[in-house]
C-alpha cells in the first residue's frame, strides 16, 4: 500500500512539472504576442505626431510663402502635403484593426480635405493678388489638432493597458510556477521520507535505500535549481523592459547572468551598425580567450545561424575568435547567436569552467543548454525592444538630413529653457540662419545638391556649438541655434564665427562645385527682446529678414 501511494505522488509530481512547462510556454507565448502589440501600438503613437508635424510644416511653409513670396517656400510646403498624405494614409492602415480610431479618422478626413481646400484658395488669391486673410483656416487647424490629440491620448491609454498586462502576465508565469514548484517540491519530500521509513525497516536493501536516497536528493537539488533559474529569468525579463538604453541593459544582463549561469564564465558581444564586427560590451567571470572585436566571419554559430559548441574532440571545429596565450588549452565554450526579428544583434559566448563538460551523462545537461539558449532569447528580444525605443525617440526629435534636432523639439526645449533661466536670472540667446538664395541650388543642380548643402551646413554647425548648445533645423534652409547663458555680444561673435566658416565651405555635388555659400542671421535674446518662446523666435526672425533685406 505504501509502495502504491510512493509511486502516485511520484507520477503526481513529475505531471505537475509537465503542466508547469506547458503553462509557462503558453504563457511566455502570450507575453511575447504583447510586447509585439505594445510595439504596434508605439508606432501608431508615433506616426500621429509625424501626421502632426507635417501639417505643422505645411502651414508654416505656406505662410512664409505668403510673407516673402520666395518660391522655396512653396516647394517646401507641397512636399509637406505629400509628407501629410502620406503619413496619414500610414495611420489608417496601422489602425485599421481598432474600430474606435477608424471611426475618429473618418470624422477627421473631411476637416483635413477642408483645410487643404483652404490652403489651396489662400495661395489662388495670393497668385491673383487678392486680399489674404493669414489666420484664415486657424480655427480648423485646432480642430484637426484636437482630433489627433485624441486618437493620440486613445493609443497612450492601450499602451498603458498593454504594458499593464505585459507585466501582469509576467507576474502570473512567476506565481504559478512558484506555487506549482513549490507543491511539487513538497510532494517530492513527502516521497522521500516515505523512502526513507520503508527502506529502513528493509537492512537487506540497503544498497537500494541509498540510490534512491540519492536520486531524490538531486531531483530535490535540480527542482529548486530550476525554480531559481525560472525566478531570476522572470526578474532579468522585467529588469531589461525597465532600461532605456542598451548600455543600460548591460547592466542587469551581466548581473543575473552570474546568477543563472555560475558553471561559466561568458561575454556578451554586440553587433556594430556596419554587420562588420562585433564588440565586446559586458563579460562575467574570467573567461579565457577575451577577444575584443572581431569578424562575424570568425564564428561558427554566427555563420550558420545556430549554437555551436566546442570540446576536446573537436578542436578542429574552434572559432577564430578565440585567442589563448601560450600553454593555455582550448576551452570548452558554447556560442549562442542573439537573433530577434531576422536580424542578428550579437553573440551570447559561454566558456565553461573545467569541472562541466558538454557530452552526454556529464553536469552539463540539456536543462543547462535548454537555460543557456532561454537566457540568450530573452537578451535578443530586450535589445531588440530597446533599440526600437531609441529609434523611435531619435526619429521624433531629429531631423534626418543634418542630424541637428528638429523644430519640436526646439519648441520643447525652449520653453522649457527659458523657465530655467527665469528662475537663474540668466540670458538665453537665439540665433535665426538661413542660406541665402538657397533656390539657386535646386534650380541649377537639382535639390539633392540642395540637400549636400544643408547636410554640410549642419557639419559645420555642429562644430561651432558648444555641448550644452542645441542647434535645430527649424524648416526648409533655415536654422535655429539656442545659446545658454549668452549674451547679445557672444550671440554676434558666435555668429560672425559660424559666418565666416560657411563663407570657407566648398560644397561638391558629383563633380560639380556649387559655388559661394553664404548665410543671413538674425539675433534675438531672453529677457532684452522677449519674454517668452514665440515672441523670441519671432523677434529671431524679425532680425534675419531684417539681415535679408540689408
Amino acid at each position: 500500500m505504501r509502495k502504491l501511494l510512493i509511486n502516485i505522488l511520484f507520477f503526481l509530481a513529475l505531471l505537475i512539472l509537465v503542466t508547469i512547462d506547458l503553462t509557462s510556454y503558453r504563457y511566455i507565448k502570450n507575453l511575447s504576442a504583447t510586447n509585439a502589440w505594445i510595439v504596434h501600438t508605439r508606432e501608431v503613437i508615433q506616426t500621429t505626431d509625424n501626421v502632426l508635424l507635417a501639417l505643422a510644416d505645411a502651414e508654416s511653409n505656406h505662410r512664409g510663402y505668403l510673407i516673402a513670396g520666395d518660391e522655396v517656400y512653396l516647394d517646401f510646403y507641397e512636399a509637406a502635403i505629400t509628407k501629410f498624405n502620406d503619413t496619414f494614409a500610414k495611420l489608417t492602415e496601422l489602425t485599421a484593426d481598432n474600430a474606435a480610431q477608424q471611426t475618429r479618422l473618418n470624422a477627421l478626413r473631411p476637416l483635413l480635405k477642408q483645410r487643404i481646400a483652404i490652403f489651396a484658395a489662400t495661395l489662388a488669391d495670393y497668385k491673383q493678388k487678392n486680399p489674404l486673410s493669414l489666420n484664415r483656416g486657424n480655427l480648423m487647424t485646432q480642430q484637426i489638432q484636437l482630433q489627433l490629440s485624441s486618437i493620440n491620448n486613445a493609443e497612450l491609454l492601450l499602451l498603458k493597458e498593454r504594458n499593464d498586462l505585459s507585466l501582469q502576465q509576467s507576474e502570473t508565469i512567476h506565481a504559478i510556477i512558484l506555487s506549482a514548484d513549490s507543491f511539487s517540491l513538497g510532494l517530492f519530500l513527502i516521497v522521500f521520507f516515505l523512502f526513507n521509513y520503508q527502506l529502513r525497516a528493509r537492512s537487506k536493501a540497503e544498497q537500494a535505500v541509498q540510490l534512491v536516497n540519492a536520486q531524490l536528493e538531486r531531483g530535490v537539488i535540480e527542482l529548486k535549481q530550476y525554480n531559481t533559474e525560472i525566478t531570476l529569468l522572470a526578474e532579468m525579463s522585467r529588469a531589461l523592459q525597465s532600461c532605456l538604453t542598451t548600455d543600460e541593459a548591460y547592466i542587469p544582463i551581466t548581473l543575473y547572468c552570474q546568477q543563472m549561469l555560475p558553471f561559466a564564465a561568458g561575454i556578451l558581444y554586440v553587433m556594430h551598425a556596419s554587420h562588420n564586427y562585433l564588440e565586446l560590451a559586458a563579460s562575467w567571470g574570467e573567461p579565457c580567450s577575451k577577444e575584443h572585436v572581431f569578424s562575424p566571419d570568425h564564428c561558427w554559430a554566427l555563420r550558420s545561424g545556430q549554437l555551436h559548441h566546442a570540446d576536446k574532440d573537436q578542436q578542429n571545429l574552434l572559432c577564430h575568435h578565440i585567442k589563448l596565450s601560450e600553454n593555455i588549452p582550448a576551452p570548452r565554450y558554447i556560442c549562442i547567436p542573439l537573433i530577434a526579428q531576422n536580424d542578428t544583434l550579437g553573440l551570447f559566448y559561454l566558456e565553461l569552467l573545467p569541472n562541466y563538460a558538454l557530452g552526454k551523462n556529464t553536469p552539463l545537461n540539456s536543462n543547462k543548454q535548454l537555460l543557456m539558449t532561454t537566457v540568450a532569447e530573452q537578451i535578443s528580444l530586450a535589445l531588440a525592444n530597446i533599440r526600437l525605443r531609441e529609434t523611435l525617440r531619435y526619429q521624433s526629435i531629429r531631423d534626418p538630413l543634418t542630424s541637428l534636432f528638429n523644430r519640436r523639439y526646439l519648441e520643447e526645449s525652449l520653453g522649457r529653457e527659458i523657465q530655467r533661466a527665469e528662475r537663474k536670472n540668466t540670458p538665453i540667446a537665439l540665433i535665426m540662419l538661413d542660406v541665402d538664395q538657397f533656390k539657386r541650388f535646386n534650380d541649377t543642380y537639382g535639390h539633392d545638391a540642395g540637400d549636400a548643402v544643408l547636410r554640410e551646413l549642419g557639419h559645420v554647425i555642429t562644430e561651432h556649438i558648444r555641448e550644452s548648445d542645441i542647434a535645430c533645423r527649424y524648416g526648409g534652409e533655415e536654422f535655429v541655434l539656442l545659446l545658454y547663458e549668452a549674451t547679445v555680444e557672444i550671440a554676434r561673435e558666435r555668429a560672425e564665427e559660424l559666418r565666416k566658416a560657411v563663407h570657407r565651405l566648398h560644397v561638391k555635388y558629383v563633380k560639380d562645385a556649387l559655388g559661394q555659400i553664404t548665410i543671413s542671421q538674425g539675433v534675438a535674446l531672453f529677457p532684452d527682446h522677449a519674454n517668452n518662446s514665440a515672441a523670441l523666435i519671432t523677434a529671431a526672425d524679425a532680425a534675419l529678414y531684417q539681415a535679408k533685406k540689408a
